[in-house]
């Protein structure tokens, strides 16, 4: 089982995972703390995994928070999470290799950006790694 499905597990039985003054805290009923017990030694186990897992989750709801109406419009009226992509076609976007500007919106796994650093070339990611250009 990896950090993310033992957190998923968790979570789908009423706990919530949070770090406060970078500790993990863990809340979760207390009825179902024999069955939970194999979970949280996992945690326990690959704490610094947790630790990153939990902060990444932080800052991409922090970022979504962000996004322009239009995008999450977008998404609802065409029913799909990827299509909050589609206003900012032609528009410049964050990406894990640097800004671009936003050329293709394919699917949840092929959104072609031309990158500022090479512009004259195409670099595919999948959906989630693009986000609108703002400073965060």
């Amino acid at each position: 089982m990896t950090v993310a499905d033992a957190i998923g597990c968790l979570e789908a039985a009423g706990a919530r995972l949070c770090i406060s003054e970078g500790r993990i805290e863990v809340e979760y009923p207390k009825d179902r703390r024999q069955e939970l017990a194999p979970i949280l030694s996992i945690l326990r186990t690959n704490r610094d995994e947790v630790v990153n897992l939990l902060r990444r989750r932080e800052a991409q709801s922090q970022i979504a928070d962000k996004w322009p109406a239009d995008c999450a419009e977008s998404a609802v009226k065409f029913g799909r999470p990827y299509a909050r992509l589609f206003p900012l076609i032609g528009k410049k976007v964050r990406t894990p290799k640097g800004p671009g500007i936003l050329e293709q919106v394919l699917g949840p796994r092929t959104v072609r950006v031309a990158l500022d650093s090479n512009p004259r070339k195409m670099t595919t990611f999948e959906a989630d790694e693009v986000l609108p250009f703002f400073t965060v």
